[in-house]
This record gives C-alpha cells, sequence and structure tokens, in this order.
C-alpha cells in the first residue's frame, strides 16, 4: 500500500514559490525559536510530499510558518 502524496503542502510551497530546502529551512527556524531542535533538510521534504507523516514537532513548525505569513510571503 503506497503513500498518498501531500498535495495541500506542494500546493502550499507553490504558493510561497519556496523550495524543499527553504522549507526545511523555515520548519527548522520556526522550531528553534519555540525551543525545539530539529535538523530538515531538502529530501526530508521530498519525503513529506511523496507522503510521509513529519513528527508532531515538525508539524507545529509547518503550520506555524503558513500560519504566521513566513512560508506564504
Amino acid at each position: 500500500m503506497g503513500r498518498t502524496p501531500n498535495t495541500a503542502l506542494a500546493a502550499l510551497m507553490r504558493e510561497a514559490e519556496w523550495g524543499n530546502g527553504q522549507l526545511a529551512r523555515a520548519v527548522n527556524r520556526t522550531a528553534a525559536e519555540a525551543g525545539v531542535d530539529l535538523h530538515y533538510d531538502a529530501s526530508t521534504v521530498t519525503h513529506w510530499l511523496k507522503g510521509s507523516v513529519p513528527k508532531e514537532e515538525a508539524r507545529a513548525a509547518v503550520l506555524e510558518d503558513s500560519r504566521g505569513g513566513s512560508v506564504a510571503s
């Protein structure tokens, strides 16, 4: 059974004109601001786009970026 691609994340990244590395750095930065040490890179985002589910701390950082304007600006 395959994973379902994360089309919502892909759409958000297209809208923001962000590549995988940019999103990874933003997630790491947002998590660090919340006191969480994450070390994601472009290949991690590729896995997310293919349907892997990030751990809770990363999901919170992605949501913070998308709601706070960092990803979408």
